[in-house]
Formats: structure tokens, sequence, C-alpha cells
């Protein structure tokens, strides 16, 4: 039927099937980063092909043309090794990136599909959430593996006062941590689900400059009082998750499963599946660069690893509403974001700085234009040069250690107000580990 519909709007015009065609509008519909994941999923598949061949037949891939489009137009932090480049110049990079993902992935193929439609959730998150399926955890199959997709700043999770209920449950079942968890509940609890303002152009923005009169008068006092009690509220939830997440069993739990699904899909905690499919059981962390790609397991090291780094930020959501078919308002609801930096190997670009020495060296000695003498000797060289800067790098950080150990002897061989000075400030220690070489 769906081809009949095609037809009718089209009859003459039809190259493509109609799952190639549903495919491409979602492809399309995509941003740079969520289309990554196909292009990792292409790059993958046809890693094998000989150089020229790869060209040409990865520029076609659907998934890769939408990833092209859309970094175009990205910037700052966000732009990736493609941006703005030339065809020939992005060809180059995704023959590279290929590479990478021959070497970085398990052998066998990869389809970016898997993350494409909602599937079934447990009884468990269908009770809670009122949903009967939601997106899966598995951004894509990877070699048979369910794999989820992340960037340098990865979000876990976001959810509206119900998701995020329910997967405190579950870190609760899982940990076994109970007086923790309630605690938390309590914290839900007071998200907003739905509180609506009256008037097609009044949002959230203009509710909080309007004053409390202006506010009476247009019917909208009680949504006015909740944007106020914003900044506070969201405060206390912060507080409350980083007083739980501070105990390691309960952030681990709650990390399994905004990382896996752990619940919502294989319901593993209070059993009876949904649809297991959803679970992922490995993640793929890629880098804007281009150049590198992380695939691990999300065992229970990892998961504690993104247990530590986890930052809680309850956000305001909004979206308008109609009565009869217009625009009357705006309705609220809070929503919890769980997001962790995943920092790669920065070794990874010294690494590769050399290795694009040696390979440059191997192809002259190929082509005699060098003799083994000196490849030998270049050879040496680069090791030296890695070696060094390794060497540098761990200077550099025990500096760094030296100078923090310094300054605290100080302060406690002073005396005790110089100490409190600091101390009762809310200290925020950083450790950049991008060094410039």
């Amino acid at each position: 039927m769906l081809k009949q519909a095609l037809g009718q709007l089209k009859p003459h015009v039809i190259l493509e099937s109609p799952t190639d065609k549903v495919q491409k509008f979602l492809v399309e519909a995509q941003s740079a980063s969520t289309s990554f994941e196909g292009v990792i999923a292409a790059c993958h598949n046809n890693s094998r092909l000989p150089e020229i061949k790869f060209k040409q037949v990865i520029m076609k891939d659907p998934y890769v043309r939408a990833f092209l489009r859309a970094a175009d137009s990205a910037t700052g932090k966000s732009a990736f090794a493609t941006t703005k480049k030339s065809d020939t110049e992005k060809q180059d990079i995704l023959w590279n990136f290929s590479k990478v993902c021959a070497n970085r992935l398990p052998k066998g193929t990869s389809d970016a599909g898997a993350g494409q439609s909602k599937i079934q959730v447990s009884p468990m998150w269908k009770e809670l959430t009122k949903k009967g399926k939601d997106t899966s955890k598995a951004d894509i199959m990877i070699s048979g593996l369910q794999t989820s997709v992340k960037g340098p700043a990865a979000q876990l999770m976001s959810g509206e006062q119900k998701e995020t209920r329910a997967t405190v449950l579950t870190a609760m079942k899982i940990s076994g941590e109970k007086q923790l968890t309630l605690g938390l509940l309590t914290e839900v609890d007071k998200f907003i689900t739905n509180t609506r303002t009256v008037g097609a152009d009044i949002n959230g923005r203009i509710l909080k400059k309007m004053s409390t009169e202006d506010a009476i008068a247009t019917g909208n006092e009680e949504a006015k009082k909740i944007i106020d009690s914003q900044e506070r509220l969201k405060a206390g939830i912060t507080q409350k998750f980083k007083e739980a997440f501070a105990n390691p069993a309960v952030g681990d739990a709650f990390a399994l499963e905004a990382m896996t699904g752990y619940e919502k899909f294989a319901g593993k905690a209070f059993g009876g599946s949904g649809n297991p499919s959803g679970e992922a059981t490995h993640m793929v962390i890629w880098d804007y660069r281009m150049d590198r790609l992380k695939f691990v397991p999300i065992s229970g090291s990892f998961v504690s690893q993104t247990a530590k780094k986890m930052a809680v930020k309850p956000d305001l959501k909004s979206n308008s509403y109609k009565s009869d078919g217009v625009k009357s308002g705006y309705s609220f609801y809070q929503a919890l974001r769980v997001s962790v930096e995943v920092i790669l190997d920065k070794y990874g670009e010294l690494s590769k700085e050399v290795q694009e020495e040696i390979k440059y060296s191997e192809k002259m000695l190929s082509e005699g234009t060098l003799s083994e003498i000196n490849f030998k000797k270049i050879i040496g060289k680069a090791w030296e040069f890695f070696k060094n800067k390794v060497a540098d790098l761990w200077n550099w950080f025990a500096k760094r250690i030296a100078a923090i150990r310094d300054h605290v002897v100080k302060l406690i061989t002073g005396n005790v107000d110089n100490a409190l000075a600091v101390f009762e400030l809310d200290v925020d220690v950083k450790v950049n580990t991008e060094v410039k070489l």
C-alpha cells in the first residue's frame, strides 16, 4: 500500500524503493552528530574496499551525505574534521576514518538502523511511564553487538518525571540502597509535570520577566510562581543527586540503567523483559577530529568510571499547546539530563604524528628514495621524539602536583584562618588534559 501511495504522488518517478525513501527521509532530518552513527557503519562496512572504490561508494551513502551536509553548518567545538572541506578532502578524511574503524571495531559488519525505531519496554517501565515503546539504547549493531554511540560529551539520559522516577527505582533495586534513593524519589516528586501558561505568546522567558500583577491579570499567577522558584528548586534537586551519587553503589546503578537500559528494555532488575535488543552492551565513543574511536564493553569498571563523572541538570522544558486547533500557550515540565565528559586517549594525537612520519618514510623506502640505513635512523629519531614528549608530559604533570602539595603545606603550617579562607569556598579543581606540543 505504501508503494501504491508513493506511486500516486509521483506515478512516473519512483527511482528508489519505499524503504529507501523512508530511510533517506529519516537520515536527512538528523543532525551531524546523530548521522555520525551511520558514518561509522558505512566506513566500517566499506573499509576493506580499495581506496578508489571506497571513495566512490562512501559519497553515495545516504547517512554520509546527510552527515556531510549537516557537518558543514557546524561551528566551534561541534565542528567535524570534514566541516567546510572540499569534496576531495572529505573523501580523504572518510578513507582514513575507515582505517580507524577497521582497527578499532570488531571484525564483521555494522548496522546503523538499530536505533531508528521505538521498541517495547519492560512491564515495570511501561507501568511507571505509561509508554509501551521508547527509543533503543543500542544505537547501532557492530558485529552483532548492541552498541550505544556517544560523542566526546555524552548525554546518558534525558527524562521527565516518570522516566527519572523509573530510573531511580531501578537504581534502588540494583544497589539495595533504599535510604539514599528514597531521598531522590522525594526530589523527583517535586518535578513539574504539566503547568500551562494562558496566552499564545506567553512562554517561560516572557513569564519570567512579567510582574506578579501582570501575571495575575493574564491568568498566569500559578505558572509565574513556578517559573520564579525554578533556580531554588533546581539547586535542591542537583544537590540531592550529587549526594546520592557520592555513594558508589547508587551512582553505578543509576549509570548502568542510564547507559544500557538494563531494566528499561531487558527487564533485568524487576523481571519480565520488553525487547532485550534495546539494551546496549557496548559503547563506541567518537571524536570530532575523526581520527580515533574507542570501543568498550559496558562492564562494571567502565560503568564505575562513568558514574564518577556524571553531572545532573534538572531542566524546565516547554511545548506549545492548542485549544480547538489554535495555539493557546505553553505547557512546562521538568526533565533530568545526565551527562558525562568522555575524554579519549590524548596520547593518540602524539602517537598518530609519529605513525604518520614512519608511514611516510616507509613509502620513501619502497620507492627507493630513502636508503635502509637512513630509514632506521628516522625510526630511531621518531622513537626518541615520542619518548621525550611523553616524558615532558609526565614532568609537566608532576610539577603541577608538586605545586599543589607545596601550597597545601604552606596553608597547614601557616594559620587556620588562611586555610579556611581557601577551603570554605566551593573549590573546583580541573586538569587540562589537552596539552599542545
